[in-house]
């Protein structure tokens, strides 16, 4: 496994016993619908190289998450 490989899944493993500390908002709807417990880390390197760990490959809603994209458009 790479460095980054490593990285991502360390940084999984630190903020998964972190999941109880917050909670899912619950005024969008898509958001609700979500088990706490989901969480997963995806990182694409520039080498086209992917690396996932956690709920990576479980669909889910993107909403303001797709801010981002859309800001950094500009």
């Amino acid at each position: 496994m790479s460095d980054l490989g490593f990285l991502v899944g360390e940084v999984h493993a630190e903020l998964l016993i972190r999941l109880n500390e917050e909670r899912v908002v619950n005024s969008i709807s898509e958001l609700a619908k979500v088990p706490i417990d989901r969480f997963g880390i995806a990182v694409a390197a520039v080498d086209g190289a992917m690396f996932t760990t956690g709920d990576a490959v479980v669909p889910f809603s993107i909403q303001s998450s797709s801010k981002l994209f859309t800001l950094s458009r500009g």
